[in-house]
């Protein structure tokens, strides 16, 4: 991305919003992918959801891999998150599923990539929240979802965060974007490795 395409998008587009823009088919395509959908159905069965637990196990062994190697960074350390893999491996144990997962071992990680992981992470918890609702009613153990809507707390902060730092450092929204629509590829897949 040239400098004065940031230019141009930081001042037409707050800069999630264009990242938004950026990552809505990727994010469109895992949300009715054939392990999500079910998520929201009235039909939802214990293998369909487990399936999903386990995709999202991956995703978040992963997020929290990378924010371990960025621990130092202001960032992370402002945020505090919770980590949330323990949650889904409690939901699992819950419905007497085996769980599951693996991750690629990576050693290092750029601010960029990061800002994609939050991203994607934190941008979730929106819809987690409407998810532990219909998962709630319908009896099923849902610890993750309860737990992972209420990191919406630090949604605003870490784009208050993370746009300064993007701007500061005169970071690519195109590359952030890239990399969380290769995150959104990868909670599919629980593929990481294109990251």
């Amino acid at each position: 991305m040239q400098h004065n395409e940031y230019i141009q998008i930081s001042n037409n587009l707050n800069v999630f919003e264009a990242i938004k823009l950026k990552t809505t088919a990727a994010h469109q395509q895992l949300e009715r992918s054939p392990v999500f959908a079910p998520l929201l159905s009235k039909q939802l069965s214990v293998p369909e959801y487990a399936r999903a637990l386990t995709h999202l196990l991956s995703f978040h062994l992963f997020c929290e891999q990378v924010i371990g190697l960025k621990a130092n960074v202001s960032l992370v350390n402002e945020l505090n998150l919770t980590p949330l893999s323990g949650f889904i491996l409690n939901d699992l144990v819950q419905l007497n599923q085996v769980p599951t997962a693996s991750i690629c071992a990576r050693d290092k990680v750029t601010d960029e990539q990061l800002i994609a992981v939050l991203y994607v992470m934190l941008g979730s918890s929106l819809g987690s929240q409407i998810l532990f609702k219909r998962l709630r009613q319908k009896g099923l153990s849902c610890r993750y979802y309860q737990n992972s809507s209420e990191q919406i707390t630090h949604w605003h902060k870490f784009k208050q965060i993370a746009s300064q730092l993007i701007e500061n450092n005169n970071f690519c929204i195109d590359r952030i974007s890239s990399h969380s629509n290769h995150i959104f590829a990868g909670i599919h897949s629980q593929d990481f490795s294109r990251f």
